[in-house]
């Protein structure tokens, strides 16, 4: 079997930095923080330069305007306009603090004019922010012991996961031993 050197593992291969395509990408970073990347061409850019050169596009700022759906959109229900982003010049990515998890958000990419007005050139991809806490959701086919589904509410109480609980080493019993919260143990009693 061939052998490859450390050195040569990406010899002669290079990435491009841009692929010629308009395109705006949006991505989860976590309950509450969204990342977009885009790639806006020069023909499409030098389009809307003319098409608005009467209203100000040279005095124009770059904007991303953010819109948020509930999780369970209904065919009728408009997004809600929650806010718009002023870029950097030459900025071709951004983190956006959305601040509100368990959404459905999506982005356009634009210029604000002088006179106010958001001029959209590009529309990303829809994404849904996971939950900040435990499930509400039970399933009766694998419902939890009494006690386990009072430690699992204190820990959504708390914003504590498993997993913190397993590094921490604590089983049940011990909860209850080492706890000195007592409205906690009244709820795990």
């Amino acid at each position: 079997m061939h052998e490859l050197h450390r050195d040569n593992l990406n010899s002669g291969y290079q990435l491009p930095l841009y692929y010629g395509d308009d395109r705006l990408i949006l991505m989860l970073r976590d309950p509450y923080w969204l990342f977009s990347y885009w790639e806006l061409t020069g023909k499409t850019l030098n389009y809307y330069r003319q098409k608005f050169h009467h209203f100000g596009w040279d005095g124009s700022i770059p904007m991303m305007r953010v819109y948020r759906f509930p999780v369970q959109l209904s065919a009728l229900e408009q997004p809600e306009i929650t806010f718009d982003v002023e870029l950097e010049h030459r900025a071709d990515n951004w983190y956006i603090n959305v601040g509100i998890p368990h959404r459905t958000y999506y982005v356009e990419l634009g210029r604000k004019l002088p006179g106010g007005e958001f001029i959209p050139i590009l529309r990303s991809n829809p994404v849904t922010t996971p939950r900040d806490s435990i499930s509400d959701i039970i399933d009766e086919e694998w419902r939890l012991f009494d006690l386990q589904q009072k430690i699992y509410r204190r820990m959504a109480l708390y914003h504590l996961s498993s997993e913190e609980l397993i590094q921490r080493g604590m089983n049940p019993e011990e909860l209850k031993s080492t706890c000195k919260d007592e409205h906690f143990l009244k709820i795990i009693s």
